[in-house]
């Protein structure tokens, strides 16, 4: 049986091979054994990002676990998601904090309710959100 190789299909494998080896080279691109640069404290807290990283680097690692693990068993409560879906919606500034601010008070509040220990935890953390960041 012969194959009759049309012109759309040749363009087809022309345009896969070219663009098909430039995501590879993309992941090729830093040089092996080398990390990119991680942002300073200072540009994480500027910027925003990273910041929750940064604020539960004060924990050791059973407090972490610990609210790592109440954090999964709240994270579906139906007043959380009613809370995240409000700051969702905000609109304004002022709603957006007024959402924030609240999202936040719930999940503190169920998160002492599925574990009464963590209380000495969030209150390392409050700190630590609170403290200004050392200028390196």
């Amino acid at each position: 049986m012969k194959t009759q190789i049309t012109t759309p299909t040749i363009v087809s494998l022309v345009a896969l091979a070219l663009f098909g080896s430039i995501p590879l080279k993309a992941q090729n691109s830093i040089p092996q054994g080398s990390q990119p640069s991680a942002a300073s404290p200072a540009c994480l807290a500027k910027h925003g990002k990273g910041h929750g990283k940064q604020m539960l680097s004060v924990l050791n690692d059973q407090e972490r676990s610990q609210l790592k693990t109440a954090m999964k068993q709240v994270k579906n409560d139906p007043q959380l998601v009613a809370a995240r879906e409000s700051l969702k919606d905000a609109q304004t500034k002022e709603a957006k904090k007024a959402a924030h601010d609240t999202l936040r008070q719930t999940r503190r509040d169920l998160l002492l309710k599925a574990d009464s220990s963590l209380s000495p935890v969030l209150e390392k953390v409050k700190e630590a959100k609170h403290a200004k960041p050392p200028v390196s």
